[in-house]
């Protein structure tokens, strides 16, 4: 009986310590973070080493959905997304609580921020948040001296909408999502499009204008703002950081291969009732697509999809919001500089690709500019791969890159073969091809050889 006793006595201490386990990660936002980070490491933890198990009814350790994305599996892999979703995202209950907390109490939240306008956007909401001018800030035009003041943000949250009657409406609703962000220092804005282009052109102008607000880009859109919004993000890998849809209107568009923007999207029941297979399809492949990440957050929540209902227009959904910090916190570490690729995922890559090694140590692509998961060996063809029939011109374009890639492959006997112009233009293309990021990286490496790049196109 003493021996039956004990047993029991430690079956109740044990039920009652994971019973307060499950309390404080539900309601105690330290808590939740600090389990996170136990078992899934850093922000920029490689997927791999965190620890591979955790708690029970946490969801830290949630398998991915595994159902084929086809017209016969697709309302099981739907279930499989809603459920993964559900309990990957168990850790941001208590911010979440706080967001629509803050929704329903907080009135007039805007009073207290400085709001900008521009010649082709207006409206940009800046957080209070200040730092000095430093050498760099003044190389790249930011500030006139060393220990100027100069307003940033940690990214910049746009609302995007479609017609100008929707970007009068719901102002209310919009100020509260913005507040909240604004607090957690996040610049806002609300900017009205008429096409993917239309808003490439916005954003663009957006970071001339304020390149210390737009480092990282936070979409948030529904219907055919939503599709704009994910055509973009196919068209200009790295260029988002983070798309947040809501019925996306005829998806008809695939995932970039070199895309690393996380996507959160939203289905309500009239979404789904009349969406085309087709569609929801691509939206699936969309999702997993976002997850294809080396980087653990980036597997686990970059690509998610919940089920919803009927949500007020222009108010953000409490859902994304841990996701959403999570992302903001990945990009700012790369902006930092703070990732160095472990020598393993180079070999991984390497091993992909049948193309000649070239050492990460002779060449370096931009030593100020972080582009995680590149390495020239991935991105260098080999010269057998730019020979063509039109070598006449023997023009010299002496830049950089140029060099680089001539020393690294003079054993080639394929090189003598091609011009500098052929060179420049091809590997233009394939850097092109690897998207905006790279091509911004590329232009202040070397801007001689962008210059020569597009002189030729």
């Amino acid at each position: 009986m003493k021996v039956l006793r004990i047993c029991l006595r430690v079956i109740f201490v044990t039920i009652m310590i994971l019973l307060l386990e499950g309390l404080c990660f539900r309601f105690a936002e330290d808590y939740a973070n600090l389990k996170v980070k136990l078992f899934w490491g850093e922000i920029d933890t490689i997927k791999g080493e965190e620890l591979g198990w955790s708690l029970p009814f946490d969801g830290l350790d949630s398998e991915q959905p595994v159902s084929p994305i086809n017209t016969e599996s697709l309302s099981v892999r739907l279930t499989e997304e809603y459920y993964y979703e559900f309990q990957v995202t168990k850790f941001g209950r208590p911010i979440r609580d706080q967001y629509s907390d803050y929704c329903n109490e907080v009135k007039d939240p805007l009073k207290n921020y400085d709001i900008r306008n521009f010649n082709n956007v207006s409206g940009l909401i800046f957080p209070k948040l200040v730092r000095q001018a430093t050498e760099e800030d003044i190389q790249q035009n930011y500030a006139r001296r060393v220990g100027d003041t100069l307003e940033y943000s940690r990214a910049i949250f746009i609302y995007v909408v479609t017609d100008e009657v929707s970007y009068l409406e719901n102002m209310d609703s919009t100020q509260k999502t913005f507040g909240f962000l604004l607090n957690e220092n996040i610049a806002c804005m609300k900017v009205s499009i008429s096409s993917a282009e239309d808003l490439k052109q916005k954003i663009s102008f957006l970071r001339k204008e304020a390149p210390l607000q737009s480092e990282s880009l936070i979409l948030w859109g529904s219907d055919q703002a939503a599709s704009n919004i994910l055509e973009l993000v196919c068209e200009e890998p790295g260029l988002v950081s983070l798309a947040v849809v809501k019925d996306p209107i005829d998806v008809n568009y695939s995932p970039s291969a070199n895309d690393e923007t996380w996507v959160y999207s939203f289905f309500t029941d009239t979404f789904l009732k009349d969406t085309k297979t087709d569609s929801l399809l691509n939206l699936i492949k969309i999702t997993e697509h976002s997850r294809e990440s080396n980087f653990l957050f980036g597997a686990r929540l970059g690509g998610l999809i919940r089920k919803i209902d009927e949500t007020t227009e222009g108010n953000l959904p409490a859902a994304v919001i841990p996701c959403l910090l999570s992302c903001v916190e990945f990009a700012s570490i790369k902006s930092r500089q703070d990732f160095d690729v472990p020598e393993l995922i180079i070999q991984e890559v390497n091993s992909s690709q049948e193309l000649s090694t070239v050492e990460t140590s002779d060449i370096s692509v931009n030593p100020t500019q972080d582009i995680p998961l590149v390495t020239l060996d991935e991105i260098l063809p080999e010269p057998a791969e730019f020979l063509n029939e039109a070598n006449a011109s023997k023009a010299v374009f002496d830049c950089e890159i140029l060099n680089a890639y001539k020393s690294a492959h003079q054993d080639d006997p394929n090189l003598s073969a091609l011009t500098d112009r052929e060179i420049i233009l091809q590997l233009g293309k394939q850097f092109e091809e690897m998207g905006y990021e790279m091509m911004e990286s590329i232009s202040k490496q070397d801007p001689v050889f962008m210059r020569h790049y597009q002189s030729l196109k």
